[in-house]
């Protein structure tokens, strides 16, 4: 059994071999090539540790307020395991669903709890088509059963157009928010008031997509992204094999105050160039002042050749500062400034794991071992770097 070691000692076992919960159809023939362990260490007290062993695999984490789900993909199917974030980290239940969730985004934000059920968006390639499911799931006893599903009877439409994979999925209490993509951005709304009876309210058709969704006061919501080239695009009714390329970093200002109606307030693209928001929403500073919004995300920019014949790759790293005020009469995403450090000293590092940090009117940016600092003012002097 795994052990846990405090200042050199021999170790102590963190569970008992008893403690281990194992699949009801499992017999005394049944081996296990994987062991799961999830530990609670009480940071004010580290000798209280509790921990629970489950005899599983898992590849994704998701948490709530009150309970902990650890999910894997298994012949098609999502396999999920919850666990109490109670003092004795008690095992719940488990259940299954059709399809997987998928690589694109963030899979974690895929799962959401609410009133003690799980909503979940899972994806079957099976069939060569995508076909893309939300499932509620409600404990019943040690099973987590299948309360409803989106499409259904009532709101029969499928998540999607053919050919359209995931690219984002957000839930914000009783609506969910999914966006598809393979030549256009649809983004769906979703009502989830009713656990029983989930549905589709509106869409919302754009250029280009968002692989990040991020919910804001007011009934806004600020989508990161990539703009595609529109000129590849087809009138509808149109089939074409030409394909849809990606031009840019694309931020959208939705308005989804209106579900049934979503609309694009505005948008800011940044031609050739990508921001690691798009792959890992932690890389997006956000601070919100009751409603007013500032946002602060790294770019990452390549320069285009003037010469066919050439070919170069010339990358520059920035920070985009953006101002949403939710609360004015005409809210618009404002872009504040953008700090570009001079770079050209420091050996080159990929814009993957920049970070950053608002404190107060302070601005901090994180490109490789270096750290440069700003204010939150057009044209403010950066420091740097440290």
């Amino acid at each position: 059994m795994p052990k846990i070691y405090r200042n050199g000692d021999q170790g102590t076992a963190l569970n008992s071999t008893e403690d281990c919960a194992i699949p009801a159809q499992a017999t005394e023939k049944d081996g296990y090539a994987h062991l799961l362990t999830v530990s609670r260490i009480n940071l004010t007290d580290p000798s209280d540790i509790q921990s629970s062993c489950i005899s599983s695999v898992a590849s994704m984490l998701y948490m709530s307020e009150a309970n902990l789900y650890l999910s894997s993909s298994v012949d098609n199917q999502t396999v999920l395991h919850k666990v109490a974030l109670d003092a004795n980290l008690t095992y719940q239940a488990t259940g299954k669903i059709d399809g997987i969730i998928g690589w694109r985004g963030a899979p974690n934000l895929r799962l959401s709890e609410q009133n003690d059920n799980l909503r979940i968006v899972t994806s079957d390639y099976t069939s060569g088509e995508p076909e893309h499911k939300l499932s509620i799931l409600s404990q019943q006893g040690s099973e987590l059963t299948i309360l409803a599903t989106l499409p259904n009877d009532t709101s029969p439409e499928p998540i999607g157009k053919p050919g359209e994979d995931i690219y984002a999925v957000r839930f914000l209490g009783d609506r969910g928010y999914i966006v598809t993509f393979e030549r256009i951005d649809p983004l769906y709304v979703l009502d989830l008031a009713d656990p029983s009876t989930p549905k589709v309210l509106g869409a919302l058709e754009i250029p280009g997509f968002s692989s990040y969704l991020h919910p804001l006061d007011n009934g806004y919501l600020l989508g990161v992204g990539q703009q595609v080239n529109i000129n590849n695009i087809p009138e509808n009714g149109e089939v074409t094999d030409e394909p849809v390329t990606q031009e840019g970093m694309k931020i959208s200002l939705f308005n989804v105050s209106d579900p049934t109606n979503p609309v694009e307030v505005n948008s800011i693209v940044k031609p050739s160039s990508y921001t690691p928001v798009e792959y890992d929403y932690r890389a997006l500073s956000v601070l919100n002042n009751d409603g007013s919004y500032q946002f602060a995300l790294p770019i990452e920019s390549w320069n285009t050749p003037s010469d066919e014949l050439v070919h170069f790759w010339a990358p520059s790293n920035s920070l985009m500062l953006l101002e949403v005020d939710t609360t004015s009469n005409s809210p618009e995403l404002i872009q504040r400034s953008e700090v570009r450090p001079d770079v050209s000293e420091q050996p080159y590092a990929y814009g993957w794991e920049d970070r950053s940090v608002i404190h107060g009117n302070n601005v901090y940016y994180i490109h490789g071992n270096q750290v440069w600092h700003t204010t939150w003012a057009e044209d403010a002097e950066v420091f740097g770097p440290f």
